[in-house]
């Protein structure tokens, strides 16, 4: 399962209040924003800039844990401290995983939002 159900769940009862409309706002927000996210990532790597690499890749990694995505939250972790250390030796392979998974978890996430709802 690449999203824990009960974070989501913890998210719409006690960050949402039952609010259907905002829970799933975010949700949709996660699912729209991140591949802009990943294409901005690409290139700031692409350019040799790490500091951009951190923000970005670090603003994923809390949006997915929030969402309970814990193996894009994982992938986005490995990437950030690798960056961190002043290079990425992995980063295609690494980037190629973080957008499977993607795939993986927004379609999970679109699932989840409805089971969560109900």
């Amino acid at each position: 399962m690449a999203v824990e159900k009960q974070i989501l769940q913890r998210l719409y009862s006690e960050v949402f209040n039952g609010s259907y409309e905002m829970f799933s706002q975010v949700i949709d927000i996660f699912v729209a924003e991140t591949p802009t996210s990943m294409r901005e990532l690409e290139l700031q790597h692409s350019k040799g800039d790490l500091k951009s690499v951190v923000h970005i890749i670090h603003t994923m990694k809390s949006n997915a844990a929030a969402l309970g995505a814990t193996r894009f939250e994982e992938l986005c972790a490995k990437i950030e401290t690798s960056a961190r250390t002043g290079r990425i030796p992995c980063f295609r392979q690494w980037y190629e995983e973080l957008g499977a998974e993607f795939s993986v978890c927004s379609e999970e996430l679109r699932e989840t939002m409805h089971e969560v709802a109900a």
